[in-house]
């Protein structure tokens, strides 16, 4: 339990998601920890702000990968990727270079839309103020996200037949790419869960409000909820709006680059099943050890964002029914009736 309680806190759970996503050039903008925790939540305003190193570590990274991909591509070679056939051979030479080109948009994408990104960071943070609590449900998850990335990563750079092709600089080469591309799947689903859970904790401000409410002097079937519960009520009106309109930033803003990056996954995905195809079939163990691998490095980031979908679908759907649920136990004021 005091393993799981320090994992959970916030503190450790702010520095550990900005340490990956900033080392990662996922996060180029300042953070003010100290309002990101319960008791600072009405303290400040701005969450976030513009980071001018956060801007240049991207720049860095930029060209470090163009200087990495200069270096390398002529070792990059067709007659190297070990399966027969040329079609075969021409898409295991497509797959690295086009997670090198995705990953270079990501980070130029990072730099150029920095002010948008703060924006939507910011109005998250905002709701969270506005109903005072402190949900952070993912943070324990994200660490169960990240040691399978890390065990899937030491297993793939484990794997004898590619160290023997490639050598173990190379397959550390192939990798960067794609766990870029995996971690901003993982970030914007966070944001999804994010939204989730306040809508969640919407639903318990209302089932709240119902259940706090004192009966009137009549005998009454219903409870009576008075002028008194309005503020709390426009408030969650606010938040659900801000909600909405943050959905629609986010998915301005990472629409193309998960376009792009399931794509790539997509292609990578077919690819690495027709890489170990023949060995599994042959029932060969250790082929199974890397093919299990590759396809949770590969497919982890995917399932956890169709996952959290899946899961703020559910809650949407169920806000209609709370709010029934509620006018049917409680009688209201006419002021509260027509919000």
């Amino acid at each position: 339990m005091k393993v799981r309680r320090f994992f959970e806190n916030p503190r450790f759970l702010i520095l550990y998601n900005l340490i990956i996503f900033r080392a990662l050039g996922l996060a180029p903008f300042s953070v003010n920890i100290r309002i990101l925790n319960e008791e600072n939540l009405s303290a400040y305003d701005q969450a976030f702000t513009i980071s001018v190193f956060g801007r240049i570590y991207n720049i860095i990274l930029l060209a470090f990968m163009i200087w990495l991909i200069t270096r390398n591509s002529e070792r990059i070679n067709i007659d190297e990727v070990p399966i027969k056939g040329e079609l075969p051979r021409l898409v295991g030479i497509s797959i690295p270079w086009l997670s090198y080109v995705i990953t270079l948009v990501i980070w130029i994408m990072y730099i150029l839309r920095q002010n948008q990104m703060i924006a939507v960071a910011n109005r998250l943070h905002k709701s969270l103020k506005t109903i005072k609590m402190c949900h952070i449900e993912h943070g324990y998850y994200m660490v169960v996200v990240w040691s399978i990335y890390l065990l899937a990563t030491i297993n793939i750079l484990m794997d004898k037949d590619l160290i023997e092709v490639s050598g173990r600089f190379m397959i550390l080469f192939y990798l960067i790419p794609p766990t870029v591309l995996g971690w901003m799947i993982i970030q914007y689903t966070f944001i999804i869960d994010i939204v989730r859970i306040r809508i969640v904790s919407f639903h318990d401000a209302l089932i709240a409000i119902g259940g706090r409410v004192k009966t009137s002097e009549f005998i009454l079937t219903k409870s009576f909820i008075g002028t008194e519960a309005l503020p709390m009520i426009l408030n969650i009106q606010k938040c659900h709006r801000d909600l909405l309109a943050i959905c629609q930033q986010a998915g301005y803003l990472y629409a193309p680059l998960l376009l792009m990056s399931l794509f790539y996954f997509s292609i990578a995905g077919v690819y690495t099943t027709y890489f170990y195809l023949f060995p599994i079939i042959h029932h060969t163990t250790r082929k199974w050890i890397a093919a299990a691998g590759w396809f949770v490095y590969q497919f982890s980031s995917i399932f956890y964002m169709a996952n959290r979908a899946n899961g703020l679908k559910r809650a949407v759907r169920t806000t209609p029914n709370v709010i029934h649920m509620v006018l049917d136990r409680c009688a209201m004021h006419s002021d509260i009736a027509r919000q």
